[in-house]
C-alpha cells in the first residue's frame, strides 16, 4: 500500500492547481499561486515523487522545471523574437491569427521551453 505522502504529492502534480509555499504547505491558485511547471515537467515530477522522499517543490527547483514568469526576462525574449521575425510581426498586425501562435512558439523555443506560454500571450497582446 502507498503511504499518504505520495498521494498528497500526486494531487499537487496532477491538478497543477496548487503550488507549494516555502514551508511545503500546498496553496490554492486563489491564494496567489500560479502554474509553476508545464505538463511535461509535472509528469517527470510525479515519477520522481514516487522514487524519492523529496517534496514536489524540491524536485521542481533541483531539476530546473520552474517556468520563467519574470516579465522582464520574457520581454527581453519577446524583443529578440520580434527583431528576428519581422514578417511574422507584420502578419500579426495584418490580422493573420496563426502568426501569433508562431511568435509564441518562437519565444518558447528561445527560452528552451521554460517560458510561461500564457504570460507570453498576454505580453505579446499588450505589445501588438
Amino acid at each position: 500500500a502507498l503511504r499518504a505522502g505520495p498521494w498528497r504529492r500526486l494531487a499537487w502534480v496532477v491538478t497543477r492547481r496548487r503550488s507549494v509555499t516555502g514551508n511545503g504547505r500546498p496553496t490554492r491558485k486563489s491564494e496567489g499561486a500560479r502554474d509553476e511547471t508545464n505538463a511535461n515537467a509535472a509528469r517527470e515530477v510525479l515519477v520522481a515523487l514516487f522514487q524519492s522522499e523529496a517534496s514536489a517543490e524540491t524536485i521542481v527547483s533541483a531539476r530546473g522545471f520552474r517556468q520563467i514568469s519574470d516579465t522582464g526576462a520574457l520581454d527581453a525574449l519577446i524583443d529578440q523574437v520580434l527583431a528576428a521575425q519581422p514578417a511574422a510581426l507584420a502578419d500579426v498586425r495584418n490580422g493573420v491569427g496563426k502568426a501569433t501562435g508562431f511568435l509564441i512558439g518562437q519565444v518558447m523555443q528561445a527560452s528552451q521551453g521554460k517560458a510561461n506560454p500564457k504570460l507570453i500571450k498576454e505580453l505579446l497582446a499588450k505589445r501588438l
